[in-house]
């Protein structure tokens, strides 16, 4: 290898580009022949969904009367999954002799629709 030229072994096609710049900005710091190792650590941290219980009355006030008196519970619990975005720990920098380690994350975003019920009444 040449000085000043960088390889690419592997890695996401959108993010090549950038890697490559930044390791070119680190060989031309580099002063002497030695060769200098970089390895790139792309991670994304995805969101999580977390379930909300919520409790929700059966029927109107005319049902709920009835359920009563037939001894029946007059509410539910419905579960409702929420997303929640990730959270990314900060990016990182390792150094062993002429091997670098960069720790670059990322966080996902949330893409849930809302979901309901549609009736229809004549």
């Amino acid at each position: 290898m040449s000085s000043g030229q960088v390889n690419i072994v592997s890695g996401p096609p959108l993010l090549v580009q950038t890697a490559v710049e930044s390791a070119k900005s680190f060989v031309s710091i580099q002063q002497d022949e030695a060769t200098l190792g970089l390895l790139y650590h792309f991670a994304v941290i995805g969101p999580t969904t977390v379930p909300i219980p919520t409790t929700v009355r059966k029927g109107d006030a005319f049902d709920r009367i009835f359920l009563r008196m037939l001894g029946l519970k007059t509410e539910r619990v419905v579960v409702e999954k929420k997303c929640q975005q990730g959270v990314a720990p900060a990016n990182d920098i390792k150094v062993s002799g002429a091997n670098i380690e960069i720790w670059i994350y990322g966080s996902g975003g949330c893409l849930m629709t809302e979901t309901s019920t549609l009736l229809a009444r004549r």
